[in-house]
């Protein structure tokens, strides 16, 4: 059972991390595109 706990407790502050990060990276894909998105308008109009 202590095994299962400690496994339990080591895993989660890499799936924090790897959830801080996806969050992160999908921002940072959006303003990208906003971006992008931005500069065609300025190039179309």
């Amino acid at each position: 059972m202590g095994t299962d706990h400690q496994g339990v407790f080591s895993v989660r502050p890499f799936f924090i991390v790897f959830l801080v990060v996806d969050i992160t990276d999908r921002l940072s894909l959006t303003n990208l595109l906003v971006g992008c998105l931005r500069k065609l308008k300025g190039v179309l109009l």
